[in-house]
């Protein structure tokens, strides 16, 4: 749904154009994709010296891809036309016009989005893995209920890695008092601490533009997505997140859709999360979201960091990518070392749980690319989205003492009253 600020954009900028999108997104609940054709379907002819635009309208089985600065990228605009297309769209950090090619693809079976029910009482698991299914059905087992939990950003996709809605892009937050991640009038009464956003910035333009709150954007990637420029409490920096701090080489590689085209290097600062928060002087701030999305990189920013200090008290509730793409890698092991692998992994998330943090939800992100079959033939999804929530916050005594400790200034504080144990 369209808010008041964009609806107000689009008539500005485009006038009875801009009024025309909006009345075909009130029928379809979808917007159309203006794009400008070089094979114009057969009811349009060519401009003395130009190409006509027209209006496509959106249906759930087709895409567009093109390549963005080295880049495969999925266009989440769908559209209906099967031609070759050029864009003309001001998009940043494109250099318009760019090749894109038509796509279609069969819609699969829904994936399953588990979340905590009413009343669930956490039990802790045992503490080694017998085989690597337990692994996955313990990231499936919620172990808390969020009374109010929302999605935030996302588009439809077709492509693989989406929710049961076709839904790619987009966080779950719980927004329980308790965690007070609310609007507000003041973007400084929230914050968002958002790592790895490629090129989908759906969620973080939610959070500054719906919820009005402060979002701080990160990536290794030099994408400066062109809405923040309008909200002064949304910036984003080429920087990263790790254990350490210390300055990174990544080895990137061009991809034209079909195969590795050209490589190079890309040398980018990283820095713990306690360091970007003294820096940026924010750290007496809560973290009311802290999104991870960092591409297997997460096991190491948590596990030989942040579960080994305190900063992980101030944080309302994480939204992350976790991933085990690594098993990929060990296919030829021994069944030994690829639980060796898994375990690791569920090691640093239950460090994680030993901070108070609790799953209220995981859903599957289905890519065939990346699945992982076992030596008898059972597949596994290695990458998946889950929530978790700081149970610590729903405790004021607890918020007490960080304001006294650490100087926090929660939303609702209330010295010496426990609002929910």
């Amino acid at each position: 749904m369209m808010n008041r600020r964009s609806i107000r954009r689009w008539v500005t900028r485009f006038g009875p154009f801009g009024a025309l999108f909006l009345i075909v997104i009130g029928l379809t609940g979808r917007p159309p994709t203006l794009v400008i054709s070089q094979v114009p379907p057969d009811n349009l002819y060519k401009d003395q010296g130009g190409f006509l635009t027209y209006i496509v309208f959106p249906t759930h089985e087709e895409t567009l891809n093109f390549d963005v600065y080295g880049y495969t990228y999925v266009n989440k605009k769908i559209v209906t036309h099967n031609a070759k297309l050029k864009i003309n769209q001001n998009i940043p950090n494109l250099t318009a016009p760019s090749d894109i090619v038509y796509t279609s693809k069969e819609i699969p079976e829904k994936i399953l989005l588990k979340v905590g029910k009413r009343g669930l009482v956490w039990e802790p698991w045992k503490d080694r893995l017998d085989n690597m299914k337990e692994f996955y059905d313990y990231l499936k087992t919620p172990q808390h209920h969020c009374a109010k939990m929302k999605r935030l950003g996302g588009t439809l996709s077709c492509s693989s890695g989406y929710d049961d809605d076709h839904m790619d892009g987009h966080k779950l937050v719980c927004f329980d008092k308790e965690l007070e991640f609310k609007a507000s009038r003041s973007p400084s009464s929230c914050l968002v601490m958002s790592f790895g956003i490629e090129r989908d910035t759906t969620f973080d333009e939610a959070v500054a533009d719906d919820m009005n709150c402060e979002v701080h954007m990160f990536d290794i990637s030099n994408y400066d997505p062109e809405w923040a420029k309008e909200f002064p409490h949304a910036t984003f920096y080429q920087e990263g997140i790790a254990e350490v701090d210390m300055t990174y080489r990544y080895y990137l590689a061009k991809s034209n859709g079909l195969s590795k085209a050209w490589k190079k290097d890309l040398i980018v600062h990283n820095n713990r999360l306690s360091t970007i928060m003294k820096e940026k002087k924010l750290q007496t701030r809560p973290i009311h979201v802290l999104k991870i999305d960092i591409e297997n990189f997460e096991w190491n920013v948590f596990g030989k960091d942040l579960v080994k200090g305190k900063l992980l008290d101030q944080v309302g509730q994480i939204a992350m990518e976790v991933h085990s793409m690594d098993l990929d890698d060990l296919k030829n092991a021994t069944d030994a070392v690829q639980l060796a692998s898994l375990q690791a992994k569920y090691d640093v998330l239950r460090q994680i749980e030993a901070h108070g943090f609790r799953r209220v939800s995981y859903w599957d992100n289905v890519q065939d690319k990346y699945a992982f079959y076992d030596r008898n033939g059972t597949r596994y999804e290695t990458s998946g989205e889950v929530l978790y929530i700081n149970t610590n916050w729903y405790n004021q005594t607890f918020k007490d003492r960080l304001r006294l400790q650490q100087g926090l200034e929660f939303r609702d504080f209330t010295l010496g009253t426990n609002i929910h144990t």
